[in-house]
């Protein structure tokens, strides 16, 4: 969409204004008094002629020293894009052996193969420090047998998980990814 408008940058200043319509004022006296003058030389029709050039060039002078801008805005929509790249060589073709389990937690969660409300970052901070995670705090549960199935559901869902991202090629991961 295109907006034009038209800006005097000389009425931004109040003393610049001020001088300005002194000036003017000084110039429409002193056309006057020529008109005056010479009504008494020349014809009356050429004298009103002569006179509304000279208030037009007046005119013109003014709005000139008003520092007229015209400006032009241009609004363009444009949509975003997203550029997405994936190795495609054949070590895309391998499954990550190597991951260790807390990388496994994290990509499971990125796959959404583990509940969101999991504290999936505490479990993968217990396997990086070699320690077996706390599956479920007590303070979740306060009957004991509910409390070790819930860590029971919690191991077992996290174990499968990690066998399930085991079991995937990176190509096939980022697939996955880039589909969520």
């Amino acid at each position: 969409m295109t907006t034009q408008r038209l800006v005097f940058n000389g009425l931004e200043s109040a003393a610049w204004c001020v001088a300005l319509v002194l000036a003017l004022a000084a110039a429409v006296a002193c056309i006057v008094m020529l008109f005056r003058y010479e009504r008494q030389l020349i014809a009356k029709k050429l004298g009103y002629t002569l006179l509304a050039l000279r208030m037009a060039v007046l005119a013109l002078l003014g709005v000139i020293l008003l520092e007229p801008v015209l400006a032009w805005t241009l609004d363009l929509e444009r949509s975003g894009r997203i550029v997405v790249a994936v190795d495609v060589s054949q070590s895309m073709e391998t499954k990550d052996a190597q991951a260790s389990s807390a990388e496994k937690l994290r990509t499971a969660q990125a796959l959404g193969l583990l509940r969101a409300d999991v504290p999936v970052e505490e479990w993968c901070q217990a396997y990086d420090e070699k320690k077996e995670p706390a599956w479920a705090a007590p303070t979740e549960e306060s009957n004991p047998a509910k409390l070790a199935a819930l860590i029971d559901s919690r191991r077992e869902t996290a174990l499968g998980a990690m066998q399930e991202v085991d079991a995937l090629t990176r190509v096939e991961i980022a697939r996955r990814l880039l589909k969520n």
